[in-house]
């Protein structure tokens, strides 16, 4: 919002015109999506980033703000009186602190741009207001498997045993497929409870599509550590599109890159083909891609030094011209060991047979993962 005030500013005061800016708390319309958006987007970090906008305003000389909004619940940025302790449903709260925390804000803020010498108020939270905690995306919308009970079987038995922690919102349907299915031991977490986890993990899946990598307190480094480790040690890093893990954004895919992972942005249009490799997918052949969709894909040129590129499903067009590979698997080798990072791009959620494609990815994942000891 920031970057577009100075002209705005320039613009109103040629024409002799007020200006305003908008300010507001924080943003969640993860009910409003049914769940295809991330709980708490933006953070409103106890009222401090609502108040980093009004102290902006008043740097930038404005002595007017819209505050939005007073009563906007379903995106997630009303400043009126709001519970601590939802009885039903998946809510973001004002976290313990008071229930007018956010009106007492606006009045302040009110002040500070009239002139006033006032600063943020520092209270500290009710203990007692901090037991409501909302349960994961997974566990809320979870719903009966489309798929068929043998193959699930056989699916839990390929990875009895093999933990996988789950961590940003929201997840890719890939992630929510193997979750309803109970095939994989999953267990939502966040960022700080993945790193700390001491046990070698053989698997780490990671459903990608956000744009929040670099943002906030998101520790960029120890993530980048974390899964270089589990290259190293052998494991398989298995990526699925249509979620939240943003690993091309804001940097453009520099920090991916520092493990061995690269992607293309490349539009997957209407008529193109996907041809399955036949020892990957044998019965899956060639499918013809329903509707236009922006995709990310892998390809080999990408990796000029990698120990081993296989495509596993590649995307041609009308003119036969290939553009990359819906699915993948890379050892990107050097420091990074033995270890595979395996993509699988969005374009194939539309797939008819979205279980045969699933089997197969499973499949290969189970035979590449390291033997684990008895």
């Amino acid at each position: 919002m920031v970057s577009y005030w100075p002209g705005d500013l320039v613009l109103c005061r040629q024409h002799d015109l007020d200006y305003y800016a908008v300010a507001f708390p924080g943003f969640s319309w993860t009910n409003l999506q049914n769940g295809n958006a991330v709980l708490d987007q933006i953070s409103r970090r106890g009222g401090r980033f609502f108040w980093s906008q009004l102290e902006a305003i008043k740097e930038y000389g404005m002595n007017m703000v819209y505050v939005a909004m007073f009563d906007e619940v379903d995106e997630g940025t009303a400043i009126f009186k709001c519970t601590n302790q939802p009885p039903v449903g998946r809510f973001i709260t004002y976290k313990g602190l008071p229930s007018d925390h956010y009106l007492r804000l606006a009045g302040l803020g009110g002040r500070l741009l009239r002139g006033e010498e006032v600063s943020f108020p520092e209270i500290a939270p009710d203990a007692a207001q901090q037991t409501y905690q909302p349960i994961s995306q997974l566990q809320f919308y979870k719903e009966e498997s489309p798929f068929s009970p043998a193959r699930i079987s056989r699916w839990q038995r390929w990875f009895e045993g093999v933990s996988i922690p789950i961590h940003a919102e929201p997840y890719s349907p890939w992630i929510r497929d193997l979750y309803n299915g109970n095939v994989l031991d999953i267990e939502p977490a966040d960022w700080g409870a993945l790193l700390s986890r001491r046990e070698d993990l053989p698997l780490v899946v990671i459903g990608t599509g956000g744009e929040g990598f670099n943002e906030g307190e998101t520790p960029v480094a120890e993530i980048v550590a974390y899964l270089e480790g589990v290259l190293s040690r052998g494991g398989v890093l298995l990526v699925v599109a249509g979620g939240a893990y943003p690993m091309y954004y804001p940097d453009r895919g520099e920090r991916a890159a520092e493990f061995g992972f690269r992607l293309e942005m490349i539009n997957v249009p209407q008529s193109s083909t996907i041809t399955f490799a036949k020892e990957f997918a044998p019965d899956l052949g060639v499918w013809e891609v329903a509707r236009s969709e922006g995709s990310r894909l892998m390809r080999a040129d990408l990796y000029p030094d990698a120990s081993s590129y296989q495509a596993l499903a590649s995307v041609t067009d009308a003119d036969g011209q290939i553009h990359g590979d819906a699915i993948a698997c890379v050892q990107p080798g050097g420091a990074l060991g033995n270890g595979r990072i395996m993509y699988v791009a969005s374009a194939l959620l539309q797939h008819p047979d979205r279980e045969e494609v699933l089997e197969s990815i499973l499949s290969y994942v189970h035979d590449a993962l390291p033997v684990r000891s008895p």
